[in-house]
């Protein structure tokens, strides 16, 4: 039976880095996708074997496929990105009426 992927995003800021170094003690590299807008950061992860990819609330593009193949994903948010999605959510909303 194969192991569940687990990922963090964002993963090279200051909660998401925490999560890493957390994270990474307890599962195997090779089960964990690190995502991060920095993901040269990631680099030690990288090289234990965690696959590591790059992506931007900012840029809707890089977040298409980011999460592809992740089972558990630690969603790291913030103030301005729950505004932001707060707003989408209201738009959409107003949409549909």
């Amino acid at each position: 039976m194969s192991q569940q992927t687990v990922g963090v995003f964002p993963a090279s800021g200051g909660i998401g880095s925490g999560t890493v170094k957390h994270i990474s003690t307890r599962l195997e590299a090779k089960n964990l996708t690190f995502i991060a807008r920095s993901p040269e950061k990631l680099e030690e992860q990288r090289l234990s074997g965690a696959i590591i990819r790059k992506a931007d609330y900012d840029d809707t593009a890089s977040l298409e496929h980011a999460f592809d193949g992740v089972d558990t994903l630690f969603l790291i948010s913030y103030a301005s990105v729950e505004q932001q999605h707060r707003s989408e959510v209201r738009c959409d909303s107003n949409n549909d009426h």
